[in-house]
């Protein structure tokens, strides 16, 4: 077995500066302390989306609030996101990679599985096809990626995380004990960080020290998670690399894992709002409705669970979309800290009767919805306003009519 895993440098900032140079903005903002973030930047709860190699010096992760970031770097510049430019980036790479295997995984929009076994008489050596990938994406496409190489998901995907960016990492079974056993726990997948805090408390500090342990001990302390995370540490993993087609889902949908737990709704609510915006613009695209929206949960356990609502009509705006996923957010979360949340679309049709309501509750099926926030009364307006607006990028370009214009560079931006 030989599996890929290709993973894009800071990707929404990469595809950022990539649209910002052609635009002739003067500073690559990969090279100054730069951040993509959700929400609006004078609001304590915008959280940062990606982040430049610069500004990681500051201690500026992934999830941090913009307010907490400014405090870190004073002088840090931000950009609000762009999804339709993140999506023609990915689309591009995804097609590069299905040059060189029929098996290609979209994992999320900057993360690709390639299962490269038996394409070797056609394509050469893994490695060598590795380093080919990445080259070729940094020459042909203007931005880096890391290339993980082994014989799992697992170990592909671990090996990928090694030293960033724009390079090539192997991780064999024979070369587990060396690259991966010295890692820190928390470098380890999905061990989150109460799992890391069980581990640590029973003297489990590297990922070498839970491949050692006794699996039944750690399935006693984390339960079913343990035993899954005692066979990734020692580099066992089956799961298959999938197809995804990205057109008639049953099914559209979108989540986002963050570093730090989301502990309030107010904390949650821009990443509600992006999640919406991309699920909302891939479903437009590809002409549907939805008539079913669902919200998910993981907790800092990676206990899953998710809260749905049928509607009788249908939805196609993303204020509507954000208005139902905020009410069943406050609904279906339980309280405790959440390391992913997801929104996602289903019951997609063509054409969506005039009248909105909710009928059912949870997927355990008999809790009544609370009516959104937001009115929903205005949908024909809003919907006009979105179709306009597509028009106008379309005709125009994607950057014609956004948030904020980042056209005037004489101001700095946001």
């Amino acid at each position: 077995m030989a599996i890929l895993h290709v993973d894009v440098n800071s990707a929404f900032l990469s595809w950022t500066a990539i649209k910002l140079l052609s635009e002739g903005y003067p500073t690559d903002i990969r090279e100054i302390p730069s951040v993509i973030s959700a929400g609006e930047d004078d609001s304590r709860h915008a959280i940062v989306l990606a982040k430049s190699t610069p500004a990681k010096k500051y201690g500026i992760k992934t999830a941090d609030t913009i307010y907490s970031a400014r405090k870190a770097c004073p002088n840090l510049v931000s950009f609000f996101p762009d999804f339709e430019l993140y999506k023609y980036h990915s689309d591009r790479m995804y097609e590069l990679l299905c040059e060189y295997s029929p098996l290609v995984e979209r994992y999320s929009i900057d993360e690709c599985f390639i299962d490269y076994t038996g394409c070797e008489a056609l394509y050469g050596e893994p490695l060598s096809v590795a380093k080919e990938i990445n080259r070729r994406i940094r020459e042909e496409l203007g931005f880096t990626v890391n290339v993980g190489l082994g014989p799992n998901k697992l170990l592909a995907k671990m090996a990928s995380d090694f030293e960033k960016p724009d390079r090539v990492h192997t991780l064999w079974p024979e070369e587990i004990e060396k690259k991966m056993w010295p890692l820190d726990i928390a470098d380890l997948f999905m061990c989150g960080r109460k799992s890391v805090r069980k581990l640590r408390n029973i003297n489990i500090n590297t990922i070498g020290d839970l491949a050692k342990a006794d699996p039944e001990m750690i399935s006693g302390i984390l339960k079913t998670q343990g035993r899954m995370l005692w066979e990734y540490a020692n580099g066992i993993d089956d799961s298959p690399v999938l197809l995804h087609y990205d057109a008639k889902d049953k099914s559209i949908g979108h989540s986002m894992t963050t570093r730090t737990d989301i502990e309030s709704p107010e904390e949650a609510a821009p990443i509600l709002h992006w999640l919406c915006e991309k699920a909302v613009y891939r479903m437009r695209k590809a002409g549907y409705i939805a008539t079913v929206i669902t919200v998910q949960f993981k907790n800092s356990d990676f206990e899953y669970y998710s809260h749905q609502a049928r509607l009788r009509g249908g939805v196609q705006t993303v204020e509507e979309v954000y208005a139902y996923s905020k009410s069943l957010f406050k609904e279906g979360w339980r309280g405790e800290p959440l390391r992913l949340i997801g929104v996602s679309l289903s019951g997609l049709v063509t054409e969506a009767a005039e009248q909105l309501s909710f009928l059912g509750g949870d997927l355990g099926g008999d809790s009544q919805l609370i009516e959104p926030e937001e009115s929903v009364k205005n949908k024909k307006k809003s919907e006009a306003l979105e179709n306009a607006l597509a028009q106008i990028r379309n005709k125009f370009g994607r950057d014609s009519v956004g948030h904020v214009t980042t056209r005037d560079y004489s101001k700095k931006p946001r």
